[in-house]
């Protein structure tokens, strides 16, 4: 018997500028990617908190 192909489920991406930089956030992954390669840990915790306290205040 043939095994079904798992159907994943579409992730969220969102887009966001911190100065002249833009990054796509995936929240659910928790991960920090610029021009879809992920950056550096402590780069991404900033830029996490900072999209944030952007989207609580919004």
């Amino acid at each position: 018997m043939a095994r079904k192909p798992k159907i994943l489920e579409p992730r969220t991406i969102v887009s966001y500028s911190v100065g002249n930089r833009t990054y796509q956030i995936d929240p659910d992954q928790k991960k920090v990617y610029r021009r879809f390669v992920e950056i550096e840990t402590s780069k991404a915790c900033e830029i996490l908190a900072s999209w944030r306290a952007a989207a609580a205040g919004a």
